[in-house]
């Protein structure tokens, strides 16, 4: 894991996995923010419809 790239001491790899992480952590943050933001405008009805057409639609078909 990170412990393990903090011993190899390879600075690209450190580079790369510091990058991975803040990019992760960033577009995390923002879909969570988005999603709250959502969901306290909006209700959730839609998504119900989507999930049972969708599950009919795989009943039927599969």
């Amino acid at each position: 894991g990170v412990l393990d790239l903090i011993k190899t001491n390879n600075s690209d790899l450190n580079y790369i996995a510091i990058v991975a992480f803040i990019t992760s952590f960033l577009s995390s943050y923002l879909t969570i923010k988005f999603f709250l933001s959502f969901i306290s405008k909006f209700n959730l009805n839609i998504f119900i419809y989507y999930r049972i057409i969708l599950g009919v639609f795989i009943l039927l078909f599969l």
